[in-house]
């Protein structure tokens, strides 16, 4: 009876070491899952910065090419404004001689009519 109390009281010490040693392993196991999550988050997170800061490079050269289109269209305009302020000038000095010539005309044609 002493022999199977003592072998029994063995048998339940291994086992327990056992199971000390497999929850031992199950934590280790968990941590380095943990660790490799918390590895993984982290690369994505740098990933994510990098995109953003990319994008940000990308969304500020656009902006920045868009505002020297906008300059070179509004200068261009506005030198297109310029050219057609000179010909109407132009054309109104243009129209008030003619309108000038046609009345001094008007005048000398009753004058050579008699």
């Amino acid at each position: 009876v002493l022999r199977e109390k003592d072998k029994l009281r063995l048998d339940l010490e291994k086992v327990e070491k056992r199971a000390s040693l497999m929850a031992t392993e199950v934590d280790d196991h968990h941590a380095a899952i943990e660790r490799q999550n918390e590895y993984n988050l982290s690369k994505l997170d740098e990933e994510y910065k990098d995109r953003v800061a990319a994008l940000k490079t990308e969304f500020q050269k656009d902006c920045e090419r868009i505002q020297r289109q906008a300059s070179k269209q509004q200068a261009e305009l506005e030198q297109e404004i310029e050219k057609m302020k000179t010909e109407e000038n132009y054309l109104q000095d243009r129209l008030a001689l003619t309108l000038k010539e046609n009345s001094r005309l008007e005048h000398e044609l009753p004058e050579t009519g008699e």
